[in-house]
């Protein structure tokens, strides 16, 4: 079973369901800072701790987001709000601010209004990323960074590699005849490119 999170189906079958969650966490991208990259022992060894031993659980709700428009009026001042958007999935505010004196917390708007306003509102409901798969084609792992990207970017799929029969003779036959060495040069520089790829953060339009 997938999570909108992380919409794969070739998960290692050695890896524990949930240890996903782990892949590449990022650090503080805006300062630079590169993913963290556990081992697979660490990540299942995490996972089995935090979903199997504590029972935790992640919520498989598809993401969405809503609109909301909060008029404080003369009389709501100093009067408690409280309202509930939703208390299963995360929620965040993307566009507009809350009014003075109410904060969002644990999928809920509540405070005591201070002055009249209108706040027009676009709430993100669900998980705010989702997992971003390596594009050199490569199995789903801790050796093979992805990225986590904003839940409202597109996922790319892989491009299709081609086949020594898609080749020409020419190329076919150079593929064929590359040394151990050689091939061993060209994937460490089809590894640094997706590294590179994986670390730069990309801005969500």
């Amino acid at each position: 079973m997938t999570h909108p999170a992380f919409p794969y189906d070739d998960w290692p079958a050695d890896m524990h369901p949930m240890a996903w969650v782990f892949l590449h966490p990022p650090t503080d991208v805006e300062a630079g800072s590169m993913p963290i990259n556990l081992n697979a022992q660490l990540m299942n060894a995490f996972a089995k701790h935090l979903f199997d031993d504590l029972g935790a659980t992640l919520p498989a709700t598809e993401p969405r987001t809503e609109e909301l428009t909060i008029t404080i009026t003369k009389k709501d001042v100093g009067q408690v709000f409280d309202k509930l958007i939703d208390d299963t999935a995360p929620v965040h505010v993307i566009r507009g601010a809350l009014p003075p004196g109410l904060v969002l917390s644990h999928g809920r708007i509540s405070g005591t209004a201070l002055q009249t306003s209108v706040s027009m509102l676009t709430l993100q409901i669900g998980p705010q990323v989702h997992y971003q798969r390596s594009l050199n084609g490569g199995p789903l792992s801790n050796h093979n960074p992805g990225r986590w990207v904003d839940i409202r970017k597109p996922l790319e799929a892989p491009p299709t590699l081609p086949t020594l029969a898609d080749l020409g003779s020419d190329e076919a036959n150079a593929l064929r005849n590359l040394s151990d060495e050689q091939a061993a040069a060209i994937r460490a520089l089809l590894d640094a490119r997706d590294e590179q790829r994986a670390t730069t953060p990309e801005e969500v339009q």
